[in-house]
């Protein structure tokens, strides 16, 4: 078994402006699944997120939503 100290661990590289995690583009079907829902009018829950559509993390697909416009 090995250990490893936090001082050994690093992250990789990025540029300034970028985040770890791509963006999901606003095609994707977790964004439209979520855009549909709201365009119908209808407030969405995280519960109810996970719910109707397996998202597990809606505030993410809401985030990515307005970052595409």
């Amino acid at each position: 078994m090995s250990f490893h100290f936090a001082s050994q661990l690093t992250m990789p590289f990025v540029e300034p402006g970028e985040t770890h995690h791509p963006i999901k583009p606003i095609g994707s079907k977790q964004c439209q699944q979520v855009l549909s829902h709201l365009q119908s009018g209808k407030p969405i829950t995280a519960l109810e997120a996970l719910r109707l559509y397996g998202i597990f993390r809606l505030a993410s697909r809401i985030h990515d939503l307005k970052k595409n416009g």
